[in-house]
């Protein structure tokens, strides 16, 4: 019986090492210049940063893009164990720290004048479904507004003038445009607040061991530049599209 018990123990211990690691799901949205699909593969600066990251802290992790209301879901369900997303994102999950701030534009279609927060009043407006700028553009209810399932449908709808103004990140409205040949759509912009985008852990998913070390693979990426540099190889240093 020892000897059958000791034969099972090093045949579980076999199969253990021949299985390979089930890597671990880092979300991120869908839209360049974040993740976007490049010659039948995902690209993007968040793809990148997640590929380093986890080359740095040790830890199995891949990255996978999904609309924001889909990654706000599975992180509440614990389906995913990570996210990478607007920091003031409403979410049940852990902040493990920043990654960079990101610039938060209205990007008028071209023909309407958007000079200063008051030419917003009377636009049709528009944002990606699930997203939180912390902006005043997120409180004000006299705005019309309407939600949209990404920026190429957005962009599509300002093309047909449904949409006067479109209200996201800088670097994902433009680097969209161009990905989708819609470029000359864009007229005026508003900066209207510079918002960080952060890491974040669905609570009780990941273990606090593997917490740990992201964070601290996260703090040292952001002080030798490594992350400046990965968003470097996609757009400009003022968020343009290369």
């Amino acid at each position: 019986m020892r000897i059958k018990l000791l034969l099972g123990a090093g045949l579980s211990a076999l199969l253990a090492l021949a299985l390979p690691s089930q890597a671990e799901t880092v979300l991120v949205p869908n839209n360049a210049p974040w993740a976007f699909q490049q010659s039948d593969k995902t690209v993007g600066v968040l793809v990148s940063v997640v590929q380093e990251l986890g080359k740095r802290a040790g830890v199995d992790l891949v990255a996978r893009d999904v609309p924001v209301a889909r990654m706000i879901e599975s992180i509440n369900t614990k389906q995913a164990e990570f996210a990478m997303i607007g920091a003031l994102t409403k979410m049940d999950a852990d902040q493990l720290g920043d990654v960079f701030n990101i610039p938060i534009v209205a990007l008028a279609r071209k023909g309407v004048t958007l000079k200063t927060y008051d030419d917003l009043k009377p636009l049709n407006t528009a944002f990606v479904k699930g997203t939180n700028f912390g902006s005043e553009y997120d409180k004000d209810a006299s705005l019309k507004k309407s939600e949209e399932p990404n920026f190429e449908q957005l962009l599509k709808k300002m093309q047909a003038g449904r949409i006067d103004a479109g209200i996201g990140s800088a670097p994902g409205l433009r680097f969209s445009a161009k990905v989708f040949e819609l470029s000359d759509v864009l007229g005026d912009s508003l900066k209207l607040i510079e918002t960080p985008l952060a890491l974040f852990a669905a609570r009780d998913k990941a273990s606090t061991d593997t917490q740990a070390k992201l964070k601290t693979a996260l703090a040292a990426m952001r002080s030798d530049g490594s992350i400046d540099k990965i968003i470097d190889v996609y757009v400009t240093k003022d968020w343009a599209p290369r």
